[in-house]
């Protein structure tokens, strides 16, 4: 496996979380944005596995990020 394959397989949990409305901010507020949890699971993608995930997996918007994880 791939670390582009960890990484989208990183952000498909996170917005799972999301979907089902048990994802957190760091302040411990469920997060209702679809925007902030994306920022969330990349930002989760990219600690652990390092590097830019928008070069990584050639996205060069937020919009473009959120249909392909629909």
């Amino acid at each position: 496996m791939t670390i582009k394959d960890k990484k989208q397989r990183k952000i498909a949990k996170v917005m799972r979380e999301f979907k089902e409305g048990t994802l957190k901010s760091s302040s411990g507020e469920i997060v209702t944005d679809k925007n902030q949890a994306l920022a969330i699971a990349i930002s989760e993608a990219e600690d652990k596995f390092g590097k830019s995930l928008m070069d990584d997996i050639n996205i060069s918007s937020v919009d473009e990020a959120i249909e392909i994880l629909e």
